[in-house]
């Protein structure tokens, strides 16, 4: 019961509701209880929703281990993901501190100011796109020209690169499976000869993509402008072993890929004194031959263009070595490339 001392007395004998009990300081809304809910002597009250102290009640609102509380549960759920958050944020900025990209905001941290983006944090697909873009105005693409091919005008010529698709169709048993490798990316068969990834030779990776990225736009250039048909287009005889791709076929991207890769990855590691990047380096060229040479097998490219593929090669690597020099993308990351092989 509670104490009869500190019971209020009201006008007409009883509490008005919304009055507050000036002798409780703890209960300010008591609107009619007589069983006062803030008194700490008031042990049995089972029901009583606003006494934080009350163990039994199972609808009590303040108390923090109510599991059947649904406000109980709301808090929990926010502290949860409150704490979620500040690890993902703490995961995040040391991420960035780490690869460069932003100040380390811990107490303490030495930081200095990043004026620029750093090389290491670029894809490298997209620095190569970067330094095609670079070779197209600097060392001036429209510069380098590829001749027609001879092929569909000349008859003869025509009659020579079909009847030279059909004999080397002969060694598709033996090379099936490097054909079929060899729609996809070709780096790992370079990456084979100079025991490379990359993650050992990050630098040397991003030019031999840089390179595909340039091959690659001229290629297309090239073939858009002179609209050479492919084999299959010119004898019915012509069964691919794969699926012509749908562009033209002079010059040959893969022959001119190849190519490029060979003479980046020679100039790349040409001062390595390891005896085993030194024999994979002479085995570059015949690599680019034989990748442009299984796409003839294949019936998807004929002579000629593999040919002007691997011409066109040598003149984009003259003309980005010549025009491209000092102080550009490419010389900078060839620069860096040739220190992973020191």
């Amino acid at each position: 019961m509670p104490d009869p001392k500190r019971v209020p007395v009201f006008p007409h004998g009883a509490p008005r509701a919304g009055i507050a009990d000036p002798a409780d300081p703890a209960d300010p809304a008591d609107p009619a209880d007589p069983a006062d809910p803030a008194d700490p002597a008031d042990p049995a009250d089972p029901a009583d929703p606003a006494d934080p102290a009350d163990p039994a009640d199972p609808a009590d609102p303040a108390d923090p281990a109510d599991p059947a509380d649904p406000a109980d549960a709301a808090r929990a759920r926010r502290i949860r993901r409150g704490g979620s958050a500040r690890i993902l944020r703490r995961a995040l900025t040391s991420t960035r501190v780490a690869f460069g990209l932003a100040p380390d905001l811990r107490p303490g941290a030495a930081n200095q100011r990043i004026d620029e983006f750093p090389d290491a944090a670029w894809d490298p697909f997209l620095t190569g796109i970067a330094l095609a873009g670079e070779f197209a105005v600097r060392c001036g693409l429209a510069r380098i020209k590829v001749a027609p091919p001879r092929y569909p005008d000349d008859a003869n010529a025509t009659r020579a690169e079909i009847n030279a698709v059909i004999t080397a169709a002969a060694k598709r048993a033996e090379r099936r499976a490097e054909i079929l490798a060899q729609t996809g990316p070709i780096y790992p068969f370079y990456a084979d000869l100079l025991d490379m990834t990359p993650r050992t030779r990050p630098r040397t990776y991003e030019l031999f993509i840089a390179g595909d990225q340039v091959a690659r736009l001229a290629t297309m250039y090239w073939k858009r402008r002179l609209r050479a048909p492919r084999p299959v287009q010119l004898s019915a005889v012509i069964q691919p072993l794969i699926a012509s791709p749908p562009h033209a076929s002079y010059p040959s991207g893969h022959a001119t890929n190849a190519a490029m890769a060979a003479l980046l990855m020679t100039e790349a590691t040409r001062k390595s004194r390891d005896g085993r990047v030194k024999a994979g380096r002479r085995h570059l060229k015949a690599l680019a031959v034989r990748i442009a040479e299984n796409r003839e097998v294949a019936g998807v490219h004929f002579p000629s263009d593999s040919e002007a593929g691997r011409k066109l090669a040598h003149d984009l690597f003259a003309a980005w070595q010549a025009g491209c020099g000092t102080g550009s993308e490419f010389a900078r990351l060839m620069k860096a490339a040739q220190d992973e092989w020191r």
